[in-house]
């Protein structure tokens, strides 16, 4: 299985060693683009297998578009899941738009003023 169209239509025909071989092809990438969110490694182990739980169990609703859309994919639902768990924490991530809060607007006026 060397192509995502080979590993995609052997997937939805039930078999495991594609589902490993799709693991292990981008499990790597989604850890590189995971950190750009989640910098905490045990957190971002949880939104990855989140994210890989929801990769196999909606395969076989993803259209393939050609060579790098099913990774293309994947990393959409890494992204997505880790922005959904930073969303849920009290951390300003890159999810958001980075505004001063209003402390920190008070603070700034204050410190201008002196």
């Amino acid at each position: 299985m060397n192509t995502e169209e080979e590993i995609l239509k052997a997937i939805t025909h039930g078999d495991r060693k594609a589902m490993r071989a799709l693991y292990d092809s981008y499990a790597g990438y989604a850890t590189a683009v995971g950190l750009r969110y989640i910098p905490d490694r045990y957190l971002l182990k949880d939104v990855l297998q989140e994210s890989f739980i929801k990769v196999f169990t909606n395969i076989r609703d993803f259209k393939y578009r050609g060579e790098g859309s099913l990774k293309a994919w994947i990393i959409k639902i890494v992204t997505n899941e880790a922005c959904a768990t930073m969303a849920a924490s009290i951390l300003p991530t890159s999810c958001q738009r980075s505004q001063p809060t209003r402390s920190h607007q008070t603070s700034t006026a204050l410190a201008t003023r002196n």
